[in-house]
């Protein structure tokens, strides 16, 4: 049998193979009566020497396997895909924009103060920047009613979170405990009524942030409801800040609130959107399946060049990348013979450059979003692209359990929150198996009947399709868990 490089690929020789060859070796020039017994001294020496030989024909096979992606790990196949042009993506922490800070006008914030997660010890955040306090600006948010309802109810939504159903004669009293027994809001002010219009005077904890716009749901007091923004919202001060450990350290909208770098005048911090998530260095098997996508590239200007692109790009999650390739407008809306990439995560400004680097020339890019981009030559080009629109997603879930479960109800709803963020762009929503499937990992659940939706109150356990150009997004307010 043939050892070593074959036209079969690389055979190793194995120890039984060795110590049979030393053994005959010695028997052709000792003669064929010497004393191999494994007690015996020319035994003993035979299996050393073959002992030794098998480590050499192990790092042999590595050596040969270390040409190849598919057989290759850690700075072996970081070396192989560099001759692609790939690299191993490295760990990142998270980066939190536009943190907000609150204290005394005037006060200056150092660079390198320390804020964390309200109760995760690895969470602490460091900021980018000094900044100063300024005065800032309570927002006011104003609703009007097309008439005076006399029968109905309504709620007002805040971010992912619902007010209780509020009467078609709710006082302004009721409005306001309404918002303020929010989880996120406190210190909201209502005055007005339904003839004049509610103005709603976001003060106390609330004030000094541009809010997001408040919405009404489940609206059945026969008149149109109308909100404007009156005055914006201005902070004190934003920092962006970067966690002090890299990996995918969440910090969710209005999560980061412990000072833990006292600065006297400072006394309060929030953020009001999620962080831009970290993550942890990227594994072998993802960097494989990364480098098959990447051979796209050599075709460059192709669809899944441009995709490829993306994918390599910094933070970015997912991309899709939809062309039309007729001389009209499409069923999608796409001008004619145009392209338009749908890009969920990453920054603007490097999604940007990556479509510009492998866009075909002369032909239209499609989006919402417009980034300049300049080229080679100095000339400066809109490239455009959009976000996927985002569709929340609600889910009941009512579980029933046995003696040994022994999960919380938040355990539960992150589990589910993080299996339905991760579904990517234009994936559809399988309740069975993929959703119940979640909760194999809980001990003593025994049962569950689980109702998706895109609103309130949802009522069935059937798929949800997503289109294309669609992201569902799960938040842990909308994900309601009753353990039966």
């Amino acid at each position: 049998m043939a050892f070593g490089v074959t036209p079969e690929g690389f055979i190793k020789k194995r120890l039984i193979d060795i110590k049979i060859d030393l053994e005959n070796s010695l028997r052709a020039s000792l003669g064929k009566t010497i004393n191999l017994l494994p007690v015996s001294v020319l035994g003993q020496i035979v299996g050393i020497i073959a002992e030794r030989e098998s480590l050499l024909w192990e790092l042999s096979e590595e050596i040969f396997n270390s040409q190849y992606p598919d057989t290759s790990g850690g700075v072996a196949l970081d070396n192989v895909v560099a001759i692609t042009g790939i690299s191993r993506i490295p760990s990142r922490p998270t980066v939190q924009k536009d943190l907000h800070l609150f204290g005394t006008p005037g006060t200056a914030v150092p660079l390198g103060t320390q804020i964390k997660v309200a109760n995760v010890l690895n969470a602490v955040f460091t900021t980018n920047s000094a900044v100063v306090l300024a005065a800032g600006v309570d927002e006011i948010q104003t609703i009007s009613f097309s008439g005076v309802p006399v029968a109905g109810s309504w709620r007002l939504k805040y971010l992912d979170e619902l007010t209780i159903l509020l009467p078609f004669n709710a006082t302004t009293i009721q409005i306001q405990d309404a918002l303020n027994n929010m989880l996120n809001l406190d210190g909201v002010l209502v005055v007005g009524s339904f003839g004049a219009g509610f103005s709603i005077t976001f003060a106390g904890d609330s004030g000094k942030i541009n809010h997001s716009l408040l919405e009404f749901l489940d609206n059945t007091l026969a008149v149109i409801i109308s909100i404007v923004q009156t005055v914006q919202g201005v902070p004190q001060a934003t920092v962006d800040a970067t966690c002090l450990n890299t990996g995918p350290i969440p910090s969710f909208a209005f999560s980061l609130t412990d000072i833990v770098t006292p600065v006297s005048g400072l006394t309060r911090v929030i953020n009001i959107i999620n962080g831009v998530l970290g993550r942890n260095i990227e594994t072998d098997t993802e960097l494989r399946i990364r480098r098959n996508e990447s051979l796209q590239v050599a075709g460059s200007a192709t669809v899944d060049a441009i995709r490829s692109d993306l994918l390599n790009v910094a933070g970015v999650n997912e991309a899709l990348v939809f062309e039309n390739t007729t001389f009209v407008i499409d069923a999608n809306g796409f001008p004619g013979k145009s392209f338009a990439a749908f890009v969920d995560g990453g920054e603007d400004e490097d999604i940007a450059k990556a479509i510009w680097g492998s866009k075909p020339a002369g032909i239209e890019m499609f989006g919402s979003i417009t980034e300049p981009v300049l080229d080679s030559q100095g000339f400066s080009h809109n490239v455009k692209f959009s976000r996927p629109t985002t569709k929340d997603i609600w889910v009941e879930l009512d579980i029933a359990t046995g003696p040994n479960f022994n999960s919380s109800i938040i355990e539960i709803q992150d589990a589910i929150v993080a299996h339905g963020n991760a579904l990517g762009i234009g994936t559809d929503i399988i309740v069975t198996p993929d959703l119940i499937c979640v909760l194999d990992q809980f001990k003593g659940v025994t049962d569950v009947v689980v109702r998706v939706g895109f609103a309130s109150l949802p009522t069935l356990d059937n798929n949800l399709v997503i289109a294309p150009q669609e992201i569902s997004k799960w938040a842990n307010a909308r994900t309601l868990v009753s353990l039966i």
